[in-house]
C-alpha cells in the first residue's frame, strides 16, 4: 500500500515536472515567435517603403514618357499615326495565332 502511494506520489511529481517544462518550452516558443514576428513586421515595413519608391518612380517615367509621346504626335502626327498602325497590326497578328 505504501509503495503504491509512493508511486502514485512520483508519477504527480513527474507530472508536475513535466508540466513546468512544458510551459517553459512554450513560453520559449512564444517569445521566439513573437520576436520573429516583429522582425517580419520591420521588414514588411522596408519592403512597402521600397515599393511605394519604385510606384512614384515609375509614375513619374509614365508620365514623363506620355508627355513625350504627345509632343512626337504634334510634331509629326503622320509618323505617329503610322507607328501606332504598323503597332497594332503587329499585335494583332501575334495574337491572332
Amino acid at each position: 500500500m505504501k509503495a503504491a502511494e509512493e508511486l502514485r506520489a512520483a508519477a504527480a511529481q513527474k507530472a508536475h515536472d513535466l508540466r513546468n517544462a512544458a510551459e517553459s518550452k512554450a513560453s520559449q516558443f512564444r517569445a521566439t515567435a513573437e520576436s520573429k514576428a516583429a522582425d517580419l513586421r520591420d521588414k514588411a515595413g522596408e519592403y512597402r517603403e521600397y515599393a511605394d519608391q519604385a510606384f512614384t518612380d515609375a509614375k513619374g517615367k509614365c508620365a514623363d514618357l506620355r508627355t513625350e509621346a504627345e509632343n512626337f504626335a504634334r510634331e509629326k502626327p503622320m509618323q505617329a499615326i503610322l507607328t501606332a498602325f504598323g503597332v497594332g497590326l503587329f499585335v494583332g497578328l501575334l495574337l491572332r495565332k
